[in-house]
């Protein structure tokens, strides 16, 4: 696990404000963000969104209708090694989101619906990634 002062997260209020690659604070990555006909997290949740760090204790859900496990858990079924696992996760309010390496938490998706976003998460930033401002709200 990491400390925010050894990747420098911030709990600070992000958005995202529609289709794009968006600057993980700190996270050596980018979250692409992309239009979905279904199984998407739609657009107006995403306003109110900060990345944090790994504290023990998340709750991942992977699939509609699963149980959530431990982020250590859902790790070691989907095989992301350890070094791999060190990424802000991102939080709305305070639930879980997404987590780089799992993706959106099964919690948060809706199967059908108007201006429903999908999450990816790229391990290196690429060109067109949009650095954030981050503002408190």
């Amino acid at each position: 696990m990491f400390s925010a002062s050894a990747i420098g997260v911030s709990p600070a209020a992000w958005q995202i404000d529609g289709p794009g690659a968006y600057a993980v604070p700190s996270g050596g990555g980018c979250l692409s963000v992309t239009p979905v006909d279904r199984a998407g997290v739609p657009l107006a949740s995403l306003q109110r969104l900060s990345w944090r760090n790994r504290h023990g204790g998340e709750q991942f859900q992977q699939t509609a209708g699963g149980v959530p496990r431990s982020l250590k858990k859902a790790f070691q079924a989907r095989g992301v090694p350890a070094w791999a696992r060190d990424r802000p996760l991102l939080y709305v309010g305070e639930r879980l989101l997404f987590v780089p390496g799992l993706g959106v938490d099964a919690r948060h998706t809706v199967a059908l619906g108007d201006d429903l976003m999908a999450l990816h998460w790229q391990e290196t930033r690429v060109p067109d990634c949009r650095v954030r401002e981050t503002a408190k709200i």
